[in-house]
């Protein structure tokens, strides 16, 4: 087999397992996306710079969804 051919394939599986994981997690969000949890989430980000991801308010806004999602969080990761 040429080389060539086996890099092109091998690049085409992790193409096709990243797209594949992609979704995967697209879908997941989707199932959160319109929770008012979520939502409060993203007002709390929006009192203060949400482009900054160093801002106290985006930092509050990650830990309240952490809490929120905890149980889901741990039974992904088990």
């Amino acid at each position: 087999m040429h080389i060539a051919t086996v890099v092109n394939s091998a690049f085409e599986s992790v193409l096709n397992k990243v797209e594949s994981s992609a979704k995967s997690a697209q879908e997941t969000a989707a199932l959160f996306a319109g929770s008012p949890e979520v939502v409060e989430a993203f007002t709390i980000a929006h009192t203060g710079n949400i482009s900054d991801e160093r801002s106290e308010q985006s930092q509050a806004a990650r830990e309240y969804i952490r809490e929120f999602m905890h149980d889901e969080l741990t039974n992904y990761k088990s």
